[in-house]
């Protein structure tokens, strides 16, 4: 979903990415046609307007990190951010971040390479759109067996709050693979009362039984409403969510009486910045740049750590394409089996496979004292259909 859009405009300067990339490069047989928008002998424009600004803070201090170490094969990364209302600026060379799932006109077409993070099924099958959570339409072992980890052993009933999409099919098959016992109930969010609907939701959730386990496959908000409402009534089992990592939603839950909440985490999470220097050099990197520009400081979450990450597999496809920059041998590098990760922290994402498939990766964080700790450190599952 598109959300605010903060004022970031810089001027960046990119040396090679701290994660590891592989494919692509000078090997590539020579496309036919030789298409240069935005790039310079000394320029590559990106343009990060279509992310929220958490995003843009996240791609921007990535950037800044090599601001004076000479640019990716002598070329400074120039990234315009704007308000949709503002004059068109130059077309851009590629888009970074973006942020959930767009229309292609919107990103100028099928030709211009995105890079982003994915929460639905927006970037699937699309060979210019590089998610590095991959194509969200196909499930994966990962929840399941974090919740595992996190010691709910299989057997465990588990019901699934949803809405209508993907999200709660593939949070089916994620649990039924690890064994557990799975129910599914829909919100309608048409309802013309949406409180008095998810508190139905929770009526029908313990119907039948009290599961071990309630899991929210859908936007914070449900998960804060629905559980709110299951506390109420006295359940005392386990809540899981996907995609609530934000300081905000870890206060709203502890006020909910959601202590031991967990989240599902595409990235390892800020909190292991203690045994990941890969994470705390994102945390340093974005309060760097904030005392540079004058900005308060932006509060961790999803949305930074996502604009962050896919800035570095942008780099890291610049970088492997070489010095003759154009787009076709740009998309055709990043589409040559182009691996990319950063050990335990992010990825391995592989192009062109998860143009169809997810990265199946993550950790669980938990909310403790309107706050998150780590649940279960990052690892990975395995791809399911």
């Amino acid at each position: 979903m598109l959300g605010s859009r903060g004022a970031v405009a810089v001027a960046l300067v990119v040396l090679v990415s701290a994660c590891s990339g592989g494919g692509g490069g000078d090997d590539v047989a020579e496309p036919r046609t030789r298409t240069t928008t935005g790039v310079t002998a000394d320029t590559v424009i990106v343009d990060g307007s279509m992310a929220i600004a958490g995003a843009q803070i996240g791609m921007a201090a990535r950037f800044a990190r090599t601001n004076r170490a000479g640019g990716v094969h002598g070329r400074r990364i120039v990234s315009q951010v704007r308000d949709r209302h503002d004059a068109p600026p130059p077309d851009p060379f590629a888009w970074v971040p973006v942020l959930g799932p767009l229309r292609p006109e919107e990103l100028g077409g099928e030709s211009v390479g995105t890079f982003g993070w994915a929460p639905t099924t927006g970037f699937c099958d699309r060979e210019t759109l590089f998610a590095i959570n991959g194509c969200q339409a196909v499930a994966s072992s990962l929840w399941g067996s974090l919740l595992q980890l996190d010691g709910v052993p299989a057997g465990a009933s588990v019901t699934i709050v949803g809405e209508e999409s993907f999200a709660p099919d593939a949070a089916v098959a994620s649990f039924e693979e690890a064994g557990y016992d799975v129910e599914l109930v829909l919100a309608d969010r048409t309802a013309d009362d949406i409180i008095a609907e998810f508190a139905d939701v929770a009526r029908r959730v313990l119907a039948d039984r009290t599961p071990d386990v309630v899991a929210y496959a859908g936007n914070d908000d449900l998960a804060l409403e629905v559980g709110r409402a299951l506390v109420g009534a006295g359940y005392e089992g386990r809540h899981t969510a996907r995609q609530a990592y934000n300081a905000t939603f870890a206060q709203a839950a502890s006020e909910a009486g959601l202590e031991g909440l967990t989240v599902l985490v595409d990235f390892a999470p800020f909190e292991s910045a203690d045994e990941n220097p890969q994470v705390q050099r994102l945390i340093d990197d974005v309060r760097a740049y904030e005392e540079t520009e004058g900005l308060a400081e932006t509060p961790l979450s999803n949305d930074v750590a996502a604009g962050y990450w896919a800035a570095d597999a942008f780099v890291a496809v610049l970088e492997a394409t070489g010095p003759d920059l154009t787009v076709e041998r740009f998309l055709q590098s990043a589409n040559d089996d182009f691996e990319w990760v950063a050990e335990g922290t992010v990825g391995p994402a592989l192009w062109p496979r998860d143009h169809e498939q997810p990265v199946p990766c993550g950790a669980l964080v938990e909310v403790v004292d309107g706050g998150f700790d780590v649940a279960v450190p990052y690892s990975c599952g395995h791809v399911l259909y």
